[in-house]
């Protein structure tokens, strides 16, 4: 089996890891080079994750069985129109696809399926101030089709709207931004999988973010178990239950963002995929099924069957019974803006109590800018425990470990050890 997996990122190098393991021949491509993925992967091919058209000639040229990806958010609808031009097994059809990705169709999917969002405000360039009359603000002003906070901000009135809209449109291929109603309170992500249009619910995390404003939504922590759970889980399943039926997803991993806030839960955004904070890492761990694999199967076109090469992992996602116990912490470091001289030892990392994964994402002599998105992410820590406050006492244990330092010697991490507590 030969196996195309679009994107050679951090968030992909346990994926094709994994798929070697398993036997699979990994084709990885990517716009970089030098991509962490291209070398641990049997071979590498240099093109846009966001080229269909190039993608499929990649998967032609090398006789993929399939395409895959994860941890990354606009290559699923590059892996679907790949996919279905050259008749490989895919998840999605085009339209679900471009509707999981592009916030444009979204939020329409939205309306059209009852799903609580935000009232919001489709734009394009030369937008008036009276098309966003209604909206109360704050408000906050996205990208209809970008990834990791780019261009993502909150701005007090319309006009500033009008003042941030160019910069917010030069993250977009597609030229649209969506304005939509700031809603304040805690960000969730639900991850799960659908099997045969069945639903399986596997964590609910809460997403530990830090504003910069104006930009907003940089996340700093991933932690489980969530504080929304015991008032809001049931709620939370049941939302996600009517998005899957809502968008007619029969197979695949989920991944689904909400806030709760003063008026109950409210969608932000949804996606057909495995995420991009090291899911495929914490959630085996936690649940004890490899969603990898279960990529893998339905990439390849045997989703489940007896003998598939996720026959394993589908088992164990059916024998998992919601929720899990113990507690995790994802940790996403940063450092302000610098230049790398020197980064700590990750061996050492990996040799403390409960740490599960550990890697520095910024190799010395990277010039880091300010913290606005999560392109400037230094690097991760997993840490798993019994309970919160085992798992906070190991988070502090992690933050005075690492080490970023500049040119002048000095480490410049940014320690958001408390805020990054779980609960």
């Amino acid at each position: 089996m030969k196996l195309l997996i679009v994107g050679g990122g951090q968030g992909q190098l346990q994926a094709i890891r994994r798929a070697r393991r398993a036997g699979i021949r990994t084709v990885v491509s990517d716009m970089d080079p030098a991509a962490p993925g291209a070398a641990v992967a049997d071979a590498f091919v240099q093109a846009d994750t966001f080229d269909s058209e190039a993608t499929a000639a990649v998967a032609r040229r090398h006789g993929v069985d399939g395409i895959a990806t994860l941890g990354t958010d606009q290559p699923v609808l590059t892996v679907t129109r790949a996919a279905e031009q050259l008749g490989l097994p895919r998840s999605l059809r085009v339209e679900q696809a471009l509707a999981l990705t592009n916030k444009r169709y979204m939020k329409r999917w939205f309306d059209e399926c009852g799903i609580p969002h935000s009232p919001y405000r489709i734009v394009g360039p030369g937008v008036q101030l009276e098309e966003l009359e209604g909206l109360r603000p704050p408000l906050v002003l996205k990208p209809v089709d970008s990834q990791g906070q780019r261009g993502v901000v909150r701005l007090e009135s319309a006009a500033q709207v009008v003042e941030y809209l160019p910069e917010s449109l030069s993250y977009s291929r597609e030229g649209y931004a969506v304005v939509e109603e700031f809603y304040p309170g805690r960000e969730i992500t639900f991850s799960g999988w659908v099997r045969e249009g069945r639903m399986y619910p596997l964590t609910i995390t809460d997403r530990i973010t830090k504003p910069f404003y104006p930009h907003i939504g940089v996340c700093i922590a991933h932690t489980y178990p969530s504080r929304c759970f015991v008032e809001h889980g049931g709620e939370i399943v049941e939302i996600s239950r009517r998005i899957v039926e809502g968008f007619g997803i029969r197979q695949g991993p989920l991944y689904f963002q909400m806030l709760i806030g003063p008026e109950g839960v409210r969608v932000n955004e949804v996606a057909a995929r495995i995420g991009g904070a090291y899911e495929d890492e914490f959630i085996p761990a936690l649940t004890g099924v490899d969603i990898d694999m279960l990529n893998f199967g339905e990439a390849l076109g045997s989703p489940g069957r007896p003998g598939g090469i996720d026959a394993e992992a589908t088992a164990a996602l059916q024998a998992f019974r919601y929720p899990a116990s113990g507690a995790l912490s994802v940790l996403l470091f940063f450092t302000g803006p610098m230049e790398v001289a020197a980064v700590g030892s990750e061996a050492a990392l990996q040799k403390l109590p409960g740490v599960l994964s550990a890697r520095y994402l910024l190799p010395p002599g990277r010039r880091v800018g300010p913290m606005h998105n999560s392109t400037g992410r230094a690097g991760y820590v997993i840490i798993q425990g019994s309970g919160p406050a085992q798992v906070n006492r190991r988070i502090e244990a992690v933050y005075r470990s690492l080490v970023l330092r500049d040119p002048a010697g000095e480490n410049r991490v940014l320690n958001f050890a408390r805020q990054s507590w779980v609960e």
